[in-house]
């Protein structure tokens, strides 16, 4: 009785330890020889570049999202009791509404829920607020260090550990 084998794809970090075995460690005779055997073999070509090409359309998608961003929040405000200047700035479309807004998900502003609309600003309020501890956290470095030496040569780790907590840095 013989059990059919399934074939699975195969796994690039094993095929990438055996052509560094095979290259003696080599980096770049085993990138070289790997790069050749990739292009030969189309299921792992497939493994290894799926995810690089799901992830540039995804970076492709959100950077359109974020210029939308940046337009309608930057656009000049076309107000409502203005109605001879909204007309003639929607039908030229130059009017860029705010309830257009795509929240980080994509969806749009207009559309969104409750619940939709607090989930985006708490997204922005995290980030808000990691950048805000980072950029203080520098800011203390900074302060410690004189011109023209290296951070490195004044500040500890267990220092810079120190300082992290006191510009407010919360895991």
């Amino acid at each position: 009785m013989t059990a059919a084998i399934k074939q699975t794809a195969p796994n690039p970090r094993e095929v990438a330890v055996i052509f560094l075995a095979k290259a003696k460690g080599d980096v770049a005779k085993a990138t070289r020889a790997m790069t050749e055997k990739v292009r030969e073999d189309a299921a792992l070509f497939r493994v290894l570049m799926d995810p690089l090409v799901e992830q540039a359309v995804y970076d492709a998608i959100r950077a359109v999202c974020r210029a939308d961003r940046r337009r309608i929040w930057n656009a000049p405000t076309v107000h409502a009791d203005d109605p001879a200047t909204r007309v003639r700035a929607l039908s030229s479309g130059t009017a860029a509404t705010l309830l257009n807004m795509p929240l980080p998900g994509g969806k749009r502003l207009g559309l969104a829920t409750r619940a939709e609309v607090s989930e985006a600003a708490e997204f922005y309020l995290r980030q808000a607020s990691n950048m805000s501890a980072k950029g203080q956290w520098l800011r203390l470095i900074a302060q410690a260090v004189p011109d023209g030496v290296t951070v490195k040569s004044v500040i500890t780790e267990a220092r810079l550990n120190e300082l992290r907590q006191e510009a407010g840095y919360a895991e």
